[in-house]
């Protein structure tokens, strides 16, 4: 979503353009659109956001950096050993985890408006609260129109107890205030 906004600067006088385009994208936290005109706009909407474990959250975001920023092809992650994958991920966790929390908690966090976490693992359930709280009961919300990216990578991420702890330390927030069971997914052992 983007908008216009008048704009006085410099640049504006020399090209004779009073416009700069505002960017508003789905990861800017909500205090960051209070600040546009799109805030104004929206102060008294219901605010929701659906969270995920922060294991799966953490690997899914690695897989989606190492595919999307570093640029490796589906084909080559594929061929990936397990050494390197380990070696990556645990790269990846010194380099990003702490920031990726941050980031995260900085989305979800508000001094302006309450925001109404649901877990990403109770998904339907939490649609029909969702749907109560909005009045739309009776809304067909169809969730198979609903595209979610998802890669085809044949590897998997075995987290070590170093990194689990790295994991549990840097999403301290979200274990602490929506995940206490701290035990590691079978899927990652």
């Amino acid at each position: 979503m983007y908008f216009k906004k008048k704009s006085f600067g410099i640049k504006n006088f020399i090209n004779l353009n009073f416009y700069n385009d505002v960017n508003i994208y789905d990861h800017l936290s909500i205090d960051k659109i209070f600040k546009t005109q799109v805030g104004k706009l929206i102060k008294n909407y219901f605010f929701f956001s659906f969270i995920r474990n922060p294991y799966d959250w953490i690997v899914s975001y690695f897989w989606w950096n190492l595919f999307f920023h570093k640029k490796n092809k589906l084909i080559d992650i594929n061929k990936f050993s397990q050494k390197k994958i380990n070696y990556n991920f645990t790269k990846f966790l010194d380099e990003k985890c702490y920031n990726f929390f941050e980031w995260q908690k900085n989305i979800i966090t508000s001094k302006n408006v309450v925001i109404e976490i649901f877990k990403y693992e109770d998904f339907i359930d939490n649609l029909r609260k969702i749907k109560k709280k909005l009045n739309l009961n009776s809304q067909k919300i169809s969730i198979e129109k609903i595209k979610f990216k998802k890669l085809k990578i044949k590897k998997k991420i075995l987290i070590s107890k170093i990194n689990k702890n790295k994991i549990i330390k840097n999403g301290e927030f979200f274990f602490k205030n929506y995940y206490v069971d701290l035990d590691l997914p079978s899927n990652y052992k």
